[in-house]
């Protein structure tokens, strides 16, 4: 039987986000190896030695665009192990970094002002800051990132500057030229 002065902690199941492919520089990567292949290849037909250089410019540029292509940032929340894994990399080779839900000391949210699709969310922790992929629910994600570690949501806003005044600070300035 559960006790009534006690709230159970709440259960919050495994969270993994992923970036999305960076499709303009998979592209760009893809355009200049197609570039220098179009060099290469009309070079090596006339019988220029020129053109093996842009054949190896070529592949390797197109090899970028192909790890472009998979590169991602995987941040996991696993509220069963109680840590955060964060792998960078591609599916198959990645470096992984671990981090405990106590070494995290907040949540916070940097908001644009304008729109929600520019708004960032970051974990800091003893030793570093985590950035999420972008969402276009950063308000939610935030909480429910503030909640699932148990730690305080700070919220950042980006928003004209403007001067306030209240009843005690309405004294006009005095010229301290003297």
């Amino acid at each position: 039987m559960l006790d009534p002065g006690r709230i159970p902690a709440p259960r919050f199941p495994d969270v993994r986000l992923r970036t999305p492919i960076n499709w303009t520089a998979v592209a760009f990567l893809a355009a200049l190896g197609s570039l220098h292949l179009a060099i290469a290849i009309p070079a090596a037909m006339h019988g220029r030695w020129e053109g093996s250089l842009s054949f190896g410019f070529a592949a390797a540029f197109l090899f970028c665009a192909w790890i472009a292509r998979g590169w991602a940032v995987e941040t996991a929340l696993l509220a069963s192990c109680r840590h955060i894994r964060v792998r960078t990399g591609t599916r198959r080779w990645y470096m992984e970094q671990q981090i405990d839900f106590e070494s995290v000391s907040a949540v916070r949210l940097t908001l644009s002002g304008t729109c929600d699709r520019d708004a960032r969310i970051e974990i800091l922790t003893q030793t570093a800051t985590l950035e999420f992929p972008p969402t276009p629910i950063p308000c939610q994600q935030a909480l429910f990132l503030a909640m699932m570690l148990d730690v305080p949501l700070v919220k950042v806003s980006h928003g004209e500057a403007r001067p306030t005044r209240d009843a005690a600070a309405n004294v006009p300035l005095q010229n301290q030229s003297e």
